[in-house]
């Protein structure tokens, strides 16, 4: 599979193009290497997202920094 879609933004958090059969622990997987900081990307998206926890494709999720990066 190809790399995650991902580009820094102004604020110096990742932004992440969300892909057909991505949720947001296989995202927090993707881009942090644990599944369990999804609530980290949630509540930076949360009024894209909304309360369905459903994923749009194409919808431009940003990713907080790792505190590690």
């Amino acid at each position: 599979t190809p790399p995650p879609a991902r580009a820094r933004n102004p604020a110096g958090n990742n932004e992440y193009v969300v892909r057909s059969g991505d949720s947001l622990i296989s995202i927090s997987k993707k881009m942090y290497g644990t599944s369990s900081r999804w609530k980290e990307i949630y509540r930076a998206n949360q009024n894209e997202i909304g309360t369905t926890y459903r994923l749009k494709i194409g919808l431009r999720l940003t990713i907080p920094r790792n505190p590690e990066s």
